[in-house]
């Protein structure tokens, strides 16, 4: 989500964010940073976080 000077900050303001880096990325969950995941396991990591917050309501 955005660019790598704000996609941090942009990425925090979601119901789940992402903000990339190198080979890394951050994952937010309504404004609290979960976790820094590798590239290879991001799409993986966030399946999982969508699938359980859709779970939850």
């Amino acid at each position: 989500m955005g660019c790598a000077v704000n996609g941090p900050q942009e990425a925090s303001r979601a119901d789940i964010g992402i903000a990339g880096g190198k080979d890394e990325a951050l994952l937010f969950k309504k404004g609290q940073l979960i976790t820094k995941v590798p590239q290879s396991e991001l799409t993986e990591t966030l399946k999982q976080m969508i699938l359980k917050m859709t779970e939850n309501k």
